[in-house]
């Protein structure tokens, strides 16, 4: 099976191809002369607004278009911002700025909002200072701002000075849009894939609103493992993918109540092997087996034993953050505690396993068969 390596940039959600997909209409109105020397563009986070600037400065004008990405280094007024670029070898900007070469050329100042150090004051008081210190430069402000948070951001004198100049508005993407740009970055990375694993994918951003960042994510983990992708491919990435966000979720608990989660699916797994219904349901779990393995990964982990109302207290906690289901059961035997996680035990399982290696060095995946 052929497999591709060194394709990260590829499929990383800010690479800049050679021909620009979806946003050609705003970078048309990105670079169109309407006579006014200002421009704002807003959009949420990953919608293709970076990648459109650096496209239109790297690729296709850069004659006439500079990219300044406004970073936290760049956190203060204006004046010193641009004695920081200048030392700071931004050679294309300090050129642009001294010399009369950069007559005519436009700024393109992307996340500009990352100017505002505390406040949207430092904001306001930044964007006053751009028409006196480019008085006849063109620029275009670029933001994930939505349009009513940064204009209530502005000063009445500040928003006079931006009040009237196009508004350039970077919208959702829709699955058919997604999917052009996956097509995109495969057939540049040299792969092929089916319908199917690029319907999945754009699926999960349109219909499931899963991130585009953790959509090219995925679309790599398939990647790596073949050059021909396919649904399954892409499945097991997205399992991974779910895997990885579990074991985040571990770390964010507290190591007893990590083992008290692992523990309950640990148990959960043992007792959908040894069930006559295998994996067709989500299995429950009693007190004394989920305790029992608790008491086991705390020896694995070689953390202190606890007592049975120790770990009674970790479920109740997890319970409260929704990640396990606890109930009461009536019988004449009295009323045991039953268990189970929230999520499929076999995607926290993976997370689990993960978790563990990290944080005791320790390999749990030869404990339970695949």
């Amino acid at each position: 099976m052929k497999t591709l390596q060194n394709n990260s940039d590829v499929f990383n959600l800010n690479y800049v191809p050679r021909d620009l997909l979806v946003r050609e209409k705003e970078a048309e109105q990105i670079m169109e002369d309407s006579g006014v020397g200002r421009k704002l563009v807003f959009g949420a986070k990953d919608l293709g607004k970076t990648v459109t600037a650096r496209w239109i400065a790297e690729r296709h004008a850069p004659d006439k278009f500079v990219y300044i990405p406004c970073d936290t280094s760049l956190r203060m007024t204006l004046a010193p911002v641009i004695g920081r670029i200048a030392f700071s070898g931004n050679e294309s900007l300090r050129e642009f700025l001294s010399s009369e070469s950069g007559r005519g050329k436009v700024i393109l100042f992307d996340d500009i909002h990352k100017l505002a150090k505390k406040s949207d004051k430092d904001l306001n008081n930044v964007l006053y200072d751009f028409v006196d210190h480019f008085p006849k430069m063109r620029y275009v402000l670029i933001t994930n701002w939505p349009p009513d948070r940064f204009w209530n951001s502005l000063a009445d004198d500040t928003k006079s000075r931006y009040l009237g100049i196009p508004n350039i508005i970077f919208t959702l993407y829709n699955a058919e849009q997604v999917a052009q740009i996956i097509r995109q970055r495969i057939k540049v990375a040299g792969a092929t894939a089916t319908a199917g694993a690029v319907n999945c994918l754009a699926a999960l951003y349109a219909r499931d609103g899963v991130p585009l960042r953790d959509v090219f994510s995925m679309l790599y983990e398939a990647v790596k493992k073949s050059s021909t992708l396919n649904e399954t491919l892409v499945k097991t990435a997205m399992a991974n993918e779910s895997a990885r966000d579990f074991s985040k979720s571990f770390e964010s608990l507290t190591k007893r109540d990590a083992l008290a989660l692992g523990a309950i699916n640990m148990a959960q797994i043992k007792h959908a092997q040894t069930s006559i219904l295998g994996d067709a349901m989500e299995p429950e779990v009693e007190f004394r087996p989920a305790y029992d393995t608790f008491i086991h990964l705390l020896k694995r982990a070689s953390q202190y034993t606890v007592s049975d109302e120790t770990f009674r207290q970790s479920v109740s906690a997890l319970s409260e953050m929704g990640l396990v289901k606890t109930w009461v059961r009536d019988d004449l035997r009295g009323t045991p505690r039953k268990y189970k996680t929230t999520a499929p035990y076999n995607a926290v399982w993976r997370g689990f396993v993960a978790y563990f290696k990290k944080q005791f060095g320790e390999d749990l995946s030869t404990e339970i068969p695949a």
